[in-house]
């Protein structure tokens, strides 16, 4: 006699399906990427076979969303992410002298871009180059800057832009303590990039 399915495990397979879809992965893409097997995926979507928390974990690295979003009700993915002046999840990059940030599509999950508002003047002292995968494209929003790439060292006024390969070292310094924000977007498809960049700020927040 088939076993009948607790309301928890129906809630996690129909979200376990639901982030696939958003994301555009088949069963044997997201076999792929977790290491999980697509006939176990499959059963896991049907409601026929419980999801192990060590799969859960496997899963949300791929969807690049927290292991909780699995458990919460959600009627169809999110296809609009509206975020309000001033309204974003506010963050502190790079430990408690780092530069202040504003998640500006936080809730939305497995991003191809990550956009941020960076308070370039609120980091207590200059931040070092560091890489990352992917590409990202600065903006200018209002005073200047200094922009760090490999060994290049360029002055960015309000309204300048840089797009650039985001594997090369790279950093944003304020000039003299002045007053400048630029908008960030990190792109990339690999979605576990996004995931450590917001795993990044969640402990930065709270150190």
């Amino acid at each position: 006699m088939p076993r009948s399915t607790p309301a928890v495990e129906k809630l996690v397979a129909s979200r376990v399906a639901a982030l696939r879809r958003e994301v555009g992965l088949t069963l044997r893409e997201l076999a792929t990427k977790t290491g999980l097997s697509d006939a176990y995926l499959s059963r896991v979507e049907n409601g026929q076979t419980a999801v192990t928390l060590a799969s859960l974990e496997k899963l949300a690295a791929v969807f690049a969303t927290p292991i909780t979003t699995f458990f919460e009700e959600e009627a169809k993915p999110r296809r609009l992410v509206l975020c309000r002046t001033g309204a974003g999840r506010k963050a502190r990059f790079r430990g408690r002298t780092g530069t202040l940030v504003e998640l500006l599509a936080d809730e939305k999950h497995a991003k191809l871009m990550e956009p941020l508002i960076v308070d370039v003047s609120s980091a207590t002292r200059p931040v070092k180059p560091l890489s990352h995968a992917g590409e990202e494209f600065n903006f200018v929003i209002e005073g200047r800057c200094t922009f760090l790439f490999g060994d290049e060292k360029h002055t960015l006024n309000a309204g300048d832009s840089v797009y650039f390969d985001a594997t090369v070292p790279h950093a944003v310094h304020a000039i003299r303590g002045e007053p400048c924000r630029l908008l960030a977007v990190v792109t990339s498809r690999d979605f576990q990039v996004h995931r450590n960049i917001s795993k990044v700020l969640e402990e930065r927040i709270q150190a």
